[in-house]
C-alpha cells in the first residue's frame, strides 16, 4: 500500500462514496475536503479525507527526451538478453 499523501486545493481525486468518482478540491482542511465532482449530477460538496482513494496532482510537463538513445550492455538491438 502507499503512504500517505497530503491532498491539496486544486488537486484531483478518487472518491469511494457508494459509487466511485472524479472530482476536483477546491478546499481542504484536516479531516474533511470541499469537493466540485467532475459529473455535474452528483451532489456530493463535501467528503471525508478516509472517503478519498486515490490523489492525481499535476506535477509539469515532462522533460524533453534525448535527442539520440543509445543502447546499454545489458540490452542488445536484436532483442536477447
Amino acid at each position: 500500500m502507499a503512504g500517505s499523501v497530503t491532498v491539496q486545493d486544486g488537486d484531483l481525486v478518487m472518491v469511494r462514496r457508494g459509487g466511485t468518482y472524479v472530482a476536483i478540491v477546491q478546499r481542504a482542511r484536516a479531516t474533511e475536503l470541499a469537493i466540485m465532482p467532475c459529473d455535474p449530477t452528483i451532489p456530493d460538496r463535501r467528503i471525508k479525507v478516509t472517503e478519498v482513494i486515490a490523489v492525481y496532482r499535476n506535477i509539469g510537463a515532462p522533460a524533453d527526451p534525448p535527442r539520440r538513445l543509445r543502447p546499454s550492455l545489458q540490452m542488445r538491438l536484436d532483442g536477447t538478453i
